[in-house]
């Protein structure tokens, strides 16, 4: 009996279409190995050689995924959808709020090995599956997947805050620069989207690991001028400046902060003269 859904997880918002309930009532879980058949139903325009990258699963044929490292909008989809299935399921998706109306998959669960649960994770285990997890959103980064990339570094960044004792372990040095550096990666994918109050928030996380962190300073100060907040801007601008004298992007954008101050002190000015007048 067909069951249909909609659903709405981080930046991804799709259409489930329950096609065969399967056997079973386990769900594969974050990690977890999969066995799955991937057809494409719409549109049959999409060719061959495309489907792979726009999907980033091989499709028509039995393929190995691990849930959670899907690099693309869709395979992202499909690793939630298969949270919700057991063996022997089958599914139909779609994305009826973007840009891949027109996309309809049909997803099959084969088999899966269930993964360990967080909870019982060492910390090298969670600091692994964070890294792996920074390294998709990386990939996604770059090609301008920015919803991927929000969504793979906030998740990494969700395993390294579950290590507990972090000062207490040997890798303690390497967690804290991976915390650092998601906090960082997140607030550019959030200054591409202008939510300049949370990049300010993550930008200030980050410098409060590493101090002398310049792009730290440089993405908070970005995020100030669009809250128009240039003295900020500008204090953190000049922070950098000292850090790394030979920083292009900074100076330049300190000169350009400097230019907008004293418009807006001449703005000022004339509006306090018209009330006198």
């Amino acid at each position: 009996m067909e069951k249909k859904q909609l659903s709405n997880i981080g930046p991804f918002h799709y259409e489930l279409l329950i096609i065969s309930q399967g056997n079973g009532k386990t769900l594969p879980n974050d990690f977890a190995s999969c066995r799955i058949f991937i057809c494409v139903q719409k549109p049959e325009s999409i060719g061959y050689e495309s489907r792979p990258s726009l999907i980033g699963y091989d499709v028509d044929t039995e393929t190995d995924v691990t849930i959670g490292l899907g690099s693309t909008y869709v395979s992202c989809v499909i690793d939630l959808a298969l949270q919700t299935m057991v063996e022997g399921s089958i599914v139909s998706l779609k994305f009826p709020d973007s840009k891949l109306s027109e996309l309809s998959l049909e997803v099959r669960l084969i088999s899966f090995s269930l993964s360990e649960e967080v909870y019982r994770l060492s910390p090298d285990a969670k600091l692994t599956r964070a890294l792996r997890l920074k390294e998709v959103g990386t990939k996604a980064f770059r090609t301008k997947d920015t919803e991927v990339a929000f969504y793979k570094f906030s998740r990494a960044l969700k395993y390294v805050l579950c290590i507990r004792n972090v000062g207490e372990l040997p890798s303690a040095s390497e967690i804290e620069t991976l915390r650092c550096q998601c906090y960082l990666n997140i607030s550019a994918c959030q200054l591409l989207t202008d939510s300049f109050v949370s990049v300010t928030d993550n930008c200030s996380r980050a410098l409060n690991i590493d101090p002398s962190n310049v792009k730290g300073f440089f993405r908070r100060a970005r995020a100030q001028i669009g809250l128009n907040e240039y003295e900020k801007a500008k204090d953190d601008l000049v922070k950098a400046q000292s850090l790394e004298p030979g920083n292009t992007a900074v100076s330049k954008l300190l000169a350009s902060v400097k230019v907008a101050m004293k418009k807006e002190d001449g703005e000022l000015a004339k509006s306090i003269s018209k009330m006198f007048h």
